[in-house]
């Protein structure tokens, strides 16, 4: 893939999902999260599959997720090299 990083993701860097989702139930204690309403769009074909978060709770319907809105990077980052070395 030939890309700039900067451009899609808007930081240095390619987001790691799937470390960060085991991450977070080690050290849940590393984020800062949000209870929200969480929701998956099922009805347009545009935007079909795309996860939508009520950040501002404009639904009125109960939060059924905590979401991560950061994560402490440098501490994220130790464990990961701390893994790749062990």
């Amino acid at each position: 893939m030939n890309y700039d990083v900067v451009k899609v993701f808007d930081f240095d860097d390619p987001p790691l999902h799937d470390p960060a989702a085991v991450f977070y139930v080690l050290h849940p204690e590393a984020f800062r999260t949000k209870r929200m309403r969480v929701d998956i769009e099922r009805g347009s074909l545009l935007s079909r599959g795309q996860t939508v978060c009520d950040v501002y709770g404009r639904s009125q319907k109960p939060p059924n997720a905590r979401v991560a809105l950061s994560v402490n990077v440098p501490l994220f980052w130790k464990h990961m090299v701390a893994a790749v070395h062990a």
